[in-house]
């Protein structure tokens, strides 16, 4: 059984831990980090796919071969459409290389960012004992290393598609309600600059929280949905549940089945829909609920007590524990009142 990689919890010596650039920017491979796109490509080249060792893994691989035989299906038969989802901005290839790692860049420097709070502002490690048969740190294997590569790739379309459906509907939402929905007085109230600003500043107010709340309930159900069906939890999530003790923050985050992060990632899009339906949404309520997102998955797979509000580190520690309780990521409301699943943290 493995469980989070010795180099999946680095102790930076700043903030913005540079030394790590070079791993942030292209990923790691199993012998070596890759600092550059050459590295990057030949250590794909080199390592491939690694050889499914078990029947559970001969699974995966079945269900991820499916996933990208539909996906090129779906090209070949209508390229112009699965173009405007695979790559909506329509970038080119420099382009979409420059994108993709400013992304990666991004996302590891902001994990250090988060981690280097907890480790420097008074956040204690969650005081879990021993469990027998479980390392307190394993080394990430060939297919952990696999999956990472491919989920970097994956993390670049839904980015493009999330930052795409955010451009295109942020200029419409930022137009003042008509007149004739909200009266004379309230128009002209609302056509002065500080009329406007607060209204744009209620409407992000109100949107981040429907956000995450949309969010982390649809994905409470997902998330049960992969534990209740037998094949798909061996097919798809059973490997991120390799990890016990999560410790490693982003790379425990992004330590799934890619098929996973294709389906989580669509539930932050529907709910980015349901927002914007509702109360509308303004791009800095969209940048502050994926912040937040990511920073409470980095907060869950960081080995320390973290709690806020309805947020606790330490019982989605239980779920990696105890597989069967704690679907929520950010809260839990929907174990506590519908599925009944949730059991808070025990050391």
């Amino acid at each position: 059984m493995t469980a989070q990689s010795k180099m999946s919890a680095p102790v930076a010596t700043s903030m913005f831990s540079w030394s790590r650039v070079k791993t942030a920017l292209w990923g790691t491979d199993v012998e070596e980090t890759s600092p550059n796109l050459y590295q990057y490509l030949r250590n794909w080249v080199k390592h491939g796919v690694p050889k499914p060792r078990n029947d559970e893994e001969v699974l995966q691989y079945k269900w991820l071969l499916y996933f990208f035989a539909g996906c090129s299906a779906w090209y070949a038969a209508s390229p112009d459409t699965a173009m405007k989802l695979f790559n909506p901005w329509n970038l080119s290839v420099p382009s979409w290389l420059f994108w993709f790692s400013a992304k990666q860049w991004s996302l590891e420097n902001y994990n250090d960012f988060v981690m280097y709070i907890l480790r420097n502002f008074g956040f204690k490690k969650l005081p879990t004992g021993p469990i027998p048969g479980v390392a307190d740190e394993m080394d990430l294997e060939p297919i952990d290393f696999f999956y990472l590569r491919v989920n970097a790739v994956i993390d670049m379309v839904f980015l493009s598609v999330m930052t795409y459906l955010v451009a295109k509907t942020a200029t419409p939402n930022f137009a003042l309600p008509r007149e004739s929905l909200v009266g004379p007085a309230v128009t002209k109230a609302l056509n002065t600059t500080g009329g406007y600003v607060a209204y744009q500043t209620l409407r992000t107010l109100l949107s981040c929280p429907l956000l995450v709340l949309v969010s982390d309930g649809s994905y409470a159900f997902l998330h049960w949905g992969m534990h209740r069906f037998r094949t798909l939890y061996h097919a798809v999530h059973r490997h991120h549940h390799r990890i016990v003790r999560p410790q490693g923050g982003l790379v425990d985050v992004r330590n799934y089945h890619p098929i996973e992060l294709v389906l989580s990632s669509s539930v932050f899009l529907l709910a980015l829909a349901a927002a914007n339906m509702t109360v509308g949404m303004t791009p800095l309520s969209a940048l502050v609920a994926f912040s937040g997102q990511v920073a409470a998955n980095v907060c869950n797979h960081s080995g320390y007590d973290v709690t806020f509000l309805t947020f606790s580190a330490g019982d989605h520690e239980m779920h990696h524990r105890v597989p069967t309780v704690n679907m929520g990521i950010a809260s839990y409301f929907v174990d506590k009142y519908i599925l009944r699943s949730y059991k808070p943290y025990t050391p």
